[in-house]
C-alpha cells in the first residue's frame, strides 16, 4: 500500500530561496561579515585616529563585505555568478568610464547652473604644492571608490533587485530610494528636505542606472564620480560632509536651490535636474524591455513556486 508523502525540505527551501529572505539574508550577512572584518583588522593593524584614513579604513571594509555578502548569497541561493549579479569583469572598466562621464556631467551641469546667478562661487584655488594636491586627490578618490561601491552593491545590487524580483519595478524603485534617502538623514547639516532631495535625486537616477544597464560597474562610476568631482575638484560639501577640495568655494543665495551648509544635493536645483535626468533613464530602460511590472512578477513567483512543488509529492515505497 502506498500514500502520497510531503517533503519538508522543498518547502523550506522555496522559502529560503523567496526574494525576501534572501534579501534579509544578505543584510545580514553583509552586516556580520564587516564586523568580522573590523575585529580581524583591529587585531592586525593600529588604531587609526586621522580622519581621512578612518574613512578610506571603513570605506574598504564595508565595500569588502557588503561584496562578499552579494556573492556568497548570489551564489548559494541563487546559483548566479558575478556576471549575473551585475559584476560582469568583461567591459567592467568600460561601463565604469560610462558611468564616471554621467555622473560629471550631471554635477557640472548643477553647479554650472548654480554659478550663472552666483550662488556658487569660487573663492580661491588651494594653494597646495603639486605632490600634496594629487595625494590629496588620490586619497579621496579612493575613498570615494569603495564608498560609492558598497552603497551601490547594497542598494542597487541587493535591496532594488531583490525587491524588483519580488514585488515589480515601480515599489522597489520607491522603497529603495526612500531608505537611500533614509541614510543620509544623520548626516552632518541633514534636513528633512535634504533627505528627501537625496531620495527623489539619487535614488531615481541611480536605481535608474541600474535599471539600463543592469551593471554594477556602470552605476558605481555614476556615483563615485558625482562625489569626487562635487568634493575634490569644485569643493562642495558631500551630503553635509566637507571634503577639500582643488576649489574652495561656497554656496550663497536661498538653500531652498542651493542646498546650503548640506551642499548641492539638497538643493532644488540638483533635484530637477538629476531627477529629469533619472526618469529619463527609467524611461528608456522601460522601453528596453527592463521594466518588471508588479502583477507580472507575482504571476512569475506564483507559476514558479507550483512548478517547484510539484516533485514534492512522491510515491512512499510499499509496505
Amino acid at each position: 500500500m502506498s500514500s502520497p508523502t510531503t517533503h519538508a525540505l522543498p518547502t523550506l527551501t522555496r522559502a529560503v530561496k523567496h526574494p525576501f529572505s534572501r534579501l534579509v539574508l544578505s543584510l545580514l550577512l553583509c552586516n556580520y561579515t564587516i564586523d568580522a572584518l573590523w575585529r580581524l583588522e583591529r587585531l592586525v593593524l593600529p588604531r587609526l585616529r586621522e580622519e581621512t584614513a578612518l574613512a578610506f579604513q571603513v570605506s574598504v571594509l564595508r565595500a569588502v563585505g557588503t561584496l562578499l555578502a552579494l556573492l556568497v548569497v548570489g551564489r548559494w541561493l541563487e546559483g548566479r555568478g558575478p556576471a549575473q549579479l551585475g559584476l560582469d569583469t568583461r567591459g567592467a572598466l568600460q561601463q565604469w568610464g560610462r558611468g564616471m562621464l554621467l555622473g560629471t556631467g550631471l554635477i557640472t551641469a548643477v553647479v554650472g547652473v548654480l554659478a550663472v546667478p552666483g550662488w556658487y562661487q569660487v573663492v580661491d584655488v588651494v594653494p597646495r604644492g603639486a605632490l600634496e594636491t594629487a595625494t590629496g586627490a588620490f586619497t579621496w578618490a579612493a575613498i570615494f571608490t569603495f564608498a560609492a561601491l558598497w552603497e551601490e552593491v547594497i542598494y542597487r545590487g541587493l535591496l532594488f533587485r531583490l525587491l524588483e524580483e519580488w514585488i515589480g519595478s515601480g515599489v522597489a524603485l520607491l522603497l529603495s530610494s526612500l531608505l537611500f534617502g533614509l541614510m543620509h538623514f544623520g548626516n552632518p547639516n541633514a534636513t528633512r528636505l535634504a533627505t528627501l532631495a537625496i531620495a527623489l535625486e539619487g535614488g531615481l537616477l541611480l536605481a535608474g542606472c541600474y535599471m539600463l544597464t543592469r551593471s554594477l560597474w556602470f552605476v558605481t562610476g555614476v556615483h563615485f564620480a558625482w562625489n569626487w568631482v562635487q568634493g575634490a575638484v569644485l569643493g562642495v560639501a558631500v551630503s553635509g560632509n566637507p571634503v577639500p577640495g582643488l576649489l574652495q568655494a561656497r554656496l550663497v543665495g536661498p538653500e531652498t536651490w542651493t542646498g546650503g551648509s548640506f551642499g548641492v544635493e539638497g538643493g532644488g536645483v540638483a533635484v530637477l535636474l538629476v531627477s529629469a535626468a533619472g526618469v529619463g533613464l527609467v524611461v528608456r530602460a522601460a522601453r528596453r524591455g527592463q521594466w518588471r511590472a508588479f502583477l507580472a512578477r507575482r504571476r512569475e513567483l506564483r507559476a514558479l513556486a507550483a512548478a517547484e512543488a510539484r516533485p514534492s509529492i512522491q510515491e512512499a515505497p510499499a509496505t
